[in-house]
């Protein structure tokens, strides 16, 4: 069995935040891909077909536990009120800790950040739990830490109403306007939006993740 480094699956998973998966509804190949695309063996072979069945496979559960730690898998059941061809496949999503997760399809067909409650919510499936393990393979989970680093974030007024950007040293930077993420090179293109001369500040990497499932859920 080999181990799913943790941190690293949280570092694939956040560096693709505000990315577009498409077709949507692939939760289960997003989490699968993030936790380096390692084939599934014993008890989930064959068994990684809907994200649903990757919990039933999975040997490590923790059913109803909301509080999951940081670079784990969490999992949603079959929707009792939709009736959609996939009302049955499930969800899965990467947990960053706090009651919180990087899931597809938060906006449209982008990755974002939101609660557990509000996934719950949007896709109208039940939370399971969490699982130390997909595919057969643990999650190291121990290691599983964001980098310590600080964004700036800046909140800017205009007659269209409140916009917020968010700059990330890691990643690049990422501009909220009206709920949608758009990628931003650098502070010029800001200024060249007539944004500029916004007060910037600095917030440790947990606020920032909030800030996003804030924005999204």
């Amino acid at each position: 069995m080999t181990t799913i480094d943790s941190a690293a699956f949280l570092a694939r998973a956040r560096a693709a935040i505000g990315t577009s998966i498409i077709p949507q509804g692939m939760c289960l190949n997003f989490v699968w891909r993030m936790a380096g695309g390692l084939s599934s063996i014993g008890n989930a072979v064959g068994r990684l077909d809907t994200a649903y069945n990757s919990w039933l496979a999975a040997d490590d559960k923790h059913p109803g536990d909301r509080h999951p730690p940081a670079g784990v898998a969490l999992h949603y059941g079959p929707s009792p009120t939709r009736t959609d061809r996939n009302r049955n496949a499930g969800d899965v999503t990467v947990s960053i800790g706090g009651g919180l997760q990087i899931a597809t399809d938060v906006t449209g067909a982008r990755v974002g950040i939101m609660t557990i409650a509000a996934r719950e919510k949007q896709t109208q499936r039940p939370y399971l739990g969490w699982t130390g393990d997909l595919g057969g393979h643990a999650f190291s989970v121990v290691s599983a830490t964001l980098t310590p680093a600080a964004v700036a974030v800046a909140i800017i007024n205009n007659p269209e109403g409140q916009h917020m950007f968010i700059f990330d040293s890691d990643k690049g930077q990422i501009g909220m306007v009206g709920g949608q993420a758009i990628r931003l090179k650098d502070a010029a293109e800001v200024n060249a939006l007539g944004l500029g001369g916004a007060k910037i500040v600095k917030v440790p990497v947990s606020l920032y993740e909030r800030l996003f499932a804030h924005a999204w859920g």
